[in-house]
């Protein structure tokens, strides 16, 4: 019986919720946090990133703002990015799949594959007691 109080409380709540923002949007309002870029401010640091005149870094120390801020006010779609993306290359000091070197065992990585010819560290034994 409580569940279907709390239900209808809580669809009452939406409702009134939904009503209200309905009103301000009437009246003009927006919602959101204002941008920190004013759009000349934006449209400037646009035009400045397209012809490559200065980094992100650079545009956001003009306007006292984080990078991010920067980023988020460039137009995705106009904006064509720096550097090409990196293809996915193997994790350094690891072999390709399939790949041995003469006198080395598979899985070899780390010292042993730098300096195949020093001695291995030994470990410590196992503890006895609980696993």
């Amino acid at each position: 019986m409580l569940s279907v109080l709390a239900e209808l409380q809580r669809e009452l709540i939406m409702a009134n919720a939904n009503d209200a923002l309905a009103s301000a949007r009437a009246r003009g309002r927006v919602g959101g946090r204002r941008p920190k870029l004013t759009p000349d401010q934006a449209e400037l640091a646009q035009r400045l990133y397209d012809a490559r005149e200065k980094t992100v870094q650079q545009i956001a120390d003009m306007f006292n703002v984080p990078r991010s801020t920067v980023y988020g006010h460039l137009d995705r779609e106009k904006t064509v990015p720096r550097q090409p993306k990196k293809t996915a290359a193997a994790k350094p000091g690891k072999l390709p799949a399939g790949y041995l070197l003469p006198g080395l065992r598979a899985g070899t990585t780390g010292p042993d594959l730098l300096f195949p010819g020093l001695p291995q560290r030994r470990r410590a034994p196992p503890r006895a007691g609980k696993r």
